[in-house]
């Protein structure tokens, strides 16, 4: 399969590949499948005109609303992918004078150019294209990734997925070197995140297995809405997974404070191997005073290891114009039940626990009594996600103004 939007170099691809055997996604269904052993052209924007048409939000939809695409990767017709990465802003320029669907077809029609136009102001690519990553991964279909610029002519080259995000603001980044991939995952201070890294390759987590695989499990938990050229503020950061999450999604100004020097040394090693713009800082939150708002501000498993609660999330608050989203250890924490049983059945009530330093830990939350807390600093709806580490919960607390939900700026 070949995939990529509309105008960003499949049929060049093909072209250049010298394929003879080519089916167009387009002239098929899920009942007239492609021909066995033919390159699948694929439009990852495919299902945008008819969501276009019916009203439907075209930032993102699930790619598996196509029944052909749904029923290719589940049957498994596909034996492997070529995902095709274009400048935004070359995609915009070829689609204003792109004249037919498909010049190598004889039967080709015109191509409308205005719709793709009005598609392309509204789809978020960033999104769309790590969600079709992780079906290709979920499916165990190997692909490869490919740079395709007017500015850089000559053959396709091969960049990952990790890189997708600079690609489409025009950036080519190489796929590093496998050595110097190894030595990144293999770095003294790596532990507790494991960081997607080029190459299929991940961080390990050393001892701290209970965080149950992967971050970007709680990134997607909380993830809604586009997070393109916004801002994030992740508060505990460690080797800073999360701001990597919000760099792939298109956001643009990443901070994270950690007091372990020992991880943020980690942190800024993996930020050069994934060449990231994200900026880290070793010094606890409540000492900083110059820091300005953020879009996110994110507490993930922090808030159980701050002894002012209340000074914590007023200053958190204060510093959120749209979502804060606290991960936080419930009163069925094992650790905190160590040292003493704690009924169940609790959680709708305002509580919060008292643990103990000798555990490392000073207090558990109900959820109750986390959206007391917060209410005390502002006007925040909230929602509650599960958390992928046990007995823990993610909450998500939207910044309101008269009731509505504030919209993030363009």
């Amino acid at each position: 399969m070949l995939i990529g939007p509309s105008n960003s170099g499949k049929s060049h691809w093909i072209e250049a590949q010298r394929s003879d055997n080519v089916a167009f996604a387009f002239q098929h269904s899920a009942e007239d499948l492609p021909p066995p052993g033919s390159v699948l052209h694929y439009n990852l924007l495919f299902c945008a005109p008819r969501r276009l048409r019916q009203g439907e939000d075209i930032s993102t939809w699930n790619l598996l609303e196509d029944p052909l695409l749904e029923t290719l990767l589940n049957d498994g017709h596909i034996s492997e992918a070529t995902v095709i990465v274009a400048p935004l802003e070359e995609l915009n320029a070829r689609s204003a004078r792109r004249k037919f669907i498909e010049p190598t077809l004889d039967t080709s029609s015109s191509y409308n150019a205005d719709l793709w136009q009005r598609i392309l102001a509204s789809v978020d690519l960033f999104a769309i294209y790590q969600d079709l990553f992780d079906l290709l991964e979920d499916s165990s279909i190997p692909y490869r990734v490919v740079f395709n610029s007017e500015k850089h002519p000559g053959d396709m080259a091969e960049t990952d997925r990790c890189f997708a995000h600079a690609a489409l603001r025009g950036t080519f980044i190489p796929r590093p070197d496998p050595d110097w991939i190894e030595s990144v995952v293999n770095q003294a201070g790596a532990e507790y995140q494991a960081i997607r890294l080029p190459a299929g390759r991940q961080s390990g987590v050393g001892g701290h297995t209970h965080t149950n695989g992967p971050r970007h499990q709680s990134f997607d938990a909380f993830r809604e809405g586009s997070l393109v050229n916004g801002s994030v503020l992740d508060i505990g950061c460690a080797m800073g997974e999360m701001l990597y999450c919000y760099e792939r999604f298109g956001a643009t100004r990443l901070l994270g404070l950690d007091v372990k020097e020992h991880r943020l040394a980690a942190a800024r090693t993996f930020a050069q191997l994934l060449h990231s713009s994200v900026e880290f800082r070793n010094v606890d939150f409540l000492s900083v005073s110059d820091l300005d708002p953020f879009d996110d501000v994110l507490a993930l498993n922090v808030l159980h290891h701050v002894d002012d609660v209340r000074g914590f999330l007023k200053k958190a608050c204060a510093l959120t114009l749209n979502r804060l989203i606290i991960e936080f250890p419930l009163l069925s924490d094992p650790k905190f039940n160590r040292l003493g049983e704690i009924p169940a059945g609790l959680d709708d009530l305002p509580l919060m626990g008292v643990s103990s330093r000798k555990i490392d830990q000073t207090f558990v939350f109900t959820s109750a009594a986390l959206v007391r807390l917060v209410d005390e600093f502002g006007s925040f709806s909230v929602k509650f996600r599960p958390s992928p580490i046990a007995h823990r919960r993610i909450a998500i607390f939207s910044r309101t103004e008269n009731g509505e939900p504030v919209s993030r700026a363009p």
